[in-house]
């Protein structure tokens, strides 16, 4: 079975008119104070729909989620049906990290997993061992169980219902769309992440600079100009973000993410988020041939706020203007190739899509950006115009060769031949 798309992505920075999702009951357990928290509305939906992608991928051999659970010893404790969820606090001034266990028995779980009482001197505190390391337990209900790492907090815990109306007014409507049909939840305040993500960020640019060098620093067109401003945004959101949401949806087509956040007042994102729209976004994926494809990416350029973050990349100068500066919207697929991924490459079919207000502005931009990537990084560039008609609209044709460097890499993007083709 084909992968239809296999990674899609969506910032939210504007949300008008979103309608508001439905979370699970659960949520209505989760503290309001919890700093961050994630919630898996069905266990067995997302079960399925984990098992259907790793089919379509032909990775029927990978575990599913609760192969994992069973490999564990814990699968025949939960109970399926419904969600389950973690969440972390500071409780008492100590952190507190817990999970809320659906079971049809909570006692029969207990006897499930083997927990014996008394964990920490209290009679309400069970401790078992799963995954190499002890787990400790406290029944809530008779159905519901509450999972965690110190006893101490366990005990202390007071449950709490009532919750969900916070939680939908923390999140906003933005956060709240995001959430509709997901199988997997996650929100949280971003000071919690942001010295992981800082970390994250630094390590993924190292990795990057390091895949260039390998390659040999070999150019894709655009390719430098549109990771300059996706390093921009991502920056950009780790410092001013406050709270987000963050949701996946997973089936036998792939997997959709969607990041949704609120910014600290007057901030750069705070600034784009809140600027004007001239129009209603494009739908540019319509516009896109209709075969099965890797990864998709939009970007809404008319959006006053993403031309201010554009403006603030790397490579955006006032005599070489990113794409973003000169269409409206783009969207860009790269599609499954004709043979073996790895024969043809990861990028051997892609296309980019513009739309353009004055469309000659941004042809004018192409063909000026291609023609100068000749003669860089080894890289031989020819530009003919006006070549032939599709459609009876005329067409240019440019090719680009860079010299093979037989770097692995390079060929897990490119094919065997391990340079771009135009």
């Amino acid at each position: 079975m084909p992968i239809r798309s296999l990674i899609a992505g969506a910032v939210v920075l504007v949300a008008a008119s979103l309608c508001r999702a439905d979370l699970p009951d659960i949520v209505d357990a989760i503290p309001a104070d919890a700093r961050a928290a994630v919630v898996i509305p069905s266990v067995n939906e997302f079960d399925g729909a984990v098992t259907q992608l790793l089919i379509a991928m032909e990775q029927g051999e990978a575990s599913s989620p609760k192969q994992l659970l069973r490999i564990v010893g814990i699968a025949g404790a939960i109970d399926a049906r419904r969600p389950i969820a973690a969440f972390y606090r500071t409780q008492n001034d100590s952190p507190m990290l817990a999970a809320l266990v659906p079971t049809l028995n909570a006692k029969k779980a207990m006897e499930s997993l083997g927990a014996t009482k008394g964990a920490g001197g209290n009679d309400n505190i069970w401790s078992f061992e799963a995954g190499s390391r002890t787990w400790f337990v406290r029944a809530l209900t008779d159905n519901d169980l509450l999972v965690g790492l110190e006893p101490r907090s366990l005990a202390a815990y007071t449950p709490v219902t009532g919750q969900l109306d916070a939680h939908k007014a923390a999140m906003g409507d933005a956060g709240l769309a995001a959430t509709q049909n997901a199988n997997i939840i996650a929100w949280g305040e971003m000071d919690e992440f942001r010295p992981m993500l800082d970390q994250w960020l630094a390590k993924a640019g190292s990795s990057i600079n390091a895949l260039k060098a390998g390659l040999g620093n070999t150019t894709a067109p655009g390719a430098d100009e549109l990771a300059s401003f996706v390093d921009t945004l991502t920056h950009a959101i780790t410092r001013d973000a406050d709270r987000f949401t963050l949701t996946a949806r997973t089936d036998a087509n792939g997997v959709v993410a969607q990041f949704a956040s609120s910014f600290t007042p007057d901030s750069q994102m705070h600034r784009a988020a809140t600027a004007s729209r001239p129009a209603e976004p494009r739908e540019l994926f319509a516009g896109l041939p209709a075969l099965p494809y890797l990864l998709a990416l939009s970007v809404d350029a008319s959006h006053e706020g993403v031309r201010a973050i554009a403006a603030t990349s790397a490579n955006a100068t006032g005599d070489r203007p990113t794409a973003l500066h000169t269409a409206e919207a783009l969207a860009l697929a790269a599609y499954e190739p004709p043979g073996m991924l790895v024969m043809e490459g990861g990028l051997s079919r892609v296309v980019l899509h513009f739309a353009a207000e004055k469309p000659d502005t941004t042809a004018r931009w192409f063909k000026s950006y291609i023609k100068s990537l000749d003669g860089t990084q080894g890289a031989s560039v020819s530009y003919d115009d006006a070549t032939g008609q599709v459609a009876g609209v005329s067409i240019d044709r440019w090719v680009m060769s860079i010299p093979d460097t037989g770097n692995r890499s390079a060929q897990l993007l490119y094919g065997q031949h391990g340079t771009p083709r135009g």
